[in-house]
């Protein structure tokens, strides 16, 4: 009996821990199919991300693909964090610190405020778009 307790302890460890089930732990959780568009039709940098991605997008996309910000709060200093914040909030100064930071490509949250307002935006293109994410593409001879 204790052999297979063991037994089903050790399966119950294991099968989280391959190839398949990290993949799709990855596909659930994480924005997969949005870096998967940018891997294979590698539109123009530079990129602002969610910071909620940062670590993933630096895994996945580095060194073609710098991240804007990530979880790494103290590499940033506060007037930076608060520009990030200020264009998540669509703040007054949301387009001209993109402008000013010559941002081309956009991977944030589906249905975030950001997400709204370039829906609206002339210049911006969506690039890709699924329950998890979106991209947004600067629309280059527009500048």
């Amino acid at each position: 009996m204790l052999g297979l307790v063991f037994i089903a302890a050790l399966v119950s460890v294991i099968t989280p821990l391959t190839p398949k089930a990290n993949l799709e732990a990855e596909q659930a959780n994480l924005p997969y199919d949005a870096v998967e568009f940018i891997k294979s039709e590698q539109p123009a940098g530079p990129m602002f991300n969610s910071y909620n991605w940062g670590g993933y997008l630096i895994f996945k996309l580095w060194p073609h693909y710098p991240v804007y910000i990530d979880g790494r709060t103290d590499l940033y200093n506060d007037a930076f964090i608060r520009r990030y914040l200020g264009v998540m909030a669509g703040n007054d100064n949301w387009r001209q610190t993109l402008e000013d930071d010559g941002i081309n490509l956009i991977l944030i949250e589906t249905n975030s405020v950001l997400d709204k307002l370039l829906r609206r935006q002339p210049g911006w293109t969506e690039l890709h778009r699924d329950e998890m994410a979106v991209i947004f593409g600067r629309n280059v001879s527009l500048r």
